[in-house]
């Protein structure tokens, strides 16, 4: 809106200075100083024919395409005055075949006869054609040379003389000439201020869009970038996770292949010892002791052998086990007296683990245990000690589960 209404205005004011070109345009104008020095020959005006009829076009004037005519009408132009006089403003001169045709009007009969007079002058055999008008106070025309007519004319003159009012509307429109150039110019440069402020603003409006855009999409590229880090993160868990219980059920087999060779020995044992009491070659020997099979919950592997356990602790000043002598401790010393030569198993008192935190502070020497949680306790493979001085220290290292 702002656009259109500055734009309109400009074209008012163009409008404006036109029309107060024209009018300007309109008064008779100037020749020009350097066509017309005094010491002007034919020959000059002859060597430069198309500028002295250029500049008879552009005085208005009507010249024969033809020397002695241009020469003719280059002499008429100087008699009259060159810069123009005030007084002949309005005079044009036309020339062909010789014939000098005044045309216009001048402000008294005085100036028309001067002028006339001034033409003739040129030669003695010079035609002049006198068309001129006297232009009357009122703003008309009067033709003719009657002397109440010449009287009343050189009267209006000494009272008022037109050529000041003509002077005045010069200066007024000069005045209004430079006034409208000076709207336009102003309105021109608010134009282009108003429309380097526009696109300013549209530019930076365009470069907050770039910018927000790739703002958000530097967004969701952080966003899928973490998504796909806890994703990754997530899938290397679950393998870790799926090898650890793989490496659990690997042990866990493990530990019963060995339990069950360690069952198959301790029956051949057993059969031999038969065998040689059916044979008489062993009299009175003891028969080996068969312990409970492994894995086994700690409770219940307690609660079997709690006659012949012993409740020990771990002395980590020594880094040996001693006897607890209250019975609070959190292992248990067992003997196992069916393998040749005796066994001394250190198990758990403690049934059941609250927190991760109860395997590390008390099991954590002499047992493993691949995922230490809450839960029930286990006892996959049994720690061995033997007997040290001062109390036992630790043979191999046991596996624990917790359920």
């Amino acid at each position: 809106m702002k656009a259109g209404k500055i734009f309109g205005l400009s074209l008012g004011i163009f409008f404006c200075l036109h029309l107060a070109a024209q009018a300007v345009g309109a008064r008779q104008p100037e020749p020009n100083l350097d066509l017309f020095p005094p010491d002007l020959k034919a020959e000059d005006v002859k060597n430069k024919r198309d500028v002295y009829e250029r500049e008879a076009i552009d005085l208005g004037d009507k010249v024969a395409p033809n020397d002695s005519d241009l020469w003719l009408w280059v002499q008429a132009q100087l008699k009259r005055g060159v810069p123009l006089p005030k007084k002949y403003e309005g005079v044009h001169i036309d020339v062909k075949d010789g014939l000098i045709t005044l045309k216009g009007t001048v402000q008294s009969a005085g100036d028309r006869a001067e002028l006339v007079k001034a033409i003739k002058s040129i030669g003695k055999d010079v035609k002049v054609n006198d068309d001129l008008k006297l232009q009357a106070a009122g703003g008309g025309t009067n033709v003719g040379g009657g002397a109440n007519s010449n009287a009343n004319a050189n009267s209006n003159a000494n009272a008022d003389d037109p050529r000041r009012g003509d002077t005045l509307l010069d200066s007024m429109l000069t005045v209004g000439y430079y006034a409208l150039l000076t709207l336009a110019a102003v309105g021109l440069v608010g134009l282009l201020l108003y429309g380097a402020l526009t696109l300013r603003k549209k530019s930076l409006a365009r470069m907050e869009n770039y910018f927000g855009a790739v703002r958000d999409r530097q967004k969701r590229l952080a966003a899928q970038h973490e998504s796909s880090i806890a994703e990754l993160s997530r899938k290397v868990d679950g393998l870790a996770e799926q090898q650890r219980r793989e490496f659990d059920a690997i042990n866990h087999r493990l530990g019963s292949v060995g339990r069950e060779v360690e069952t198959l020995r301790r029956g051949a044992e057993a059969g031999a010892y038969a065998s040689a009491q059916a044979d008489g070659r062993q009299a009175g020997a003891a028969p080996p002791r068969i312990e409970p099979d492994f894995p086994v919950s700690a409770e219940e592997y307690l609660n079997r052998v709690r006659r012949s356990a012993m409740t020990v602790k771990d002395d980590r000043l020594n880094n040996i086990i001693v006897k607890d002598s209250d019975g609070s401790g959190a292992l248990a010393l067992v003997p196992d007296g069916g393998v040749p030569g005796g066994l001394l198993y250190v198990i758990p008192t403690i049934s059941r683990f609250t927190t991760k935190q109860d395997f590390n502070n008390y099991y954590e020497r002499y047992y493993d245990c691949y995922s230490p949680t809450a839960g029930e306790v286990w006892i996959i493979e049994p720690a061995t000690v033997r007997k040290v001085q001062g109390g036992w220290e630790l043979k191999d290292k046991g596996v624990l589960e917790a359920r």
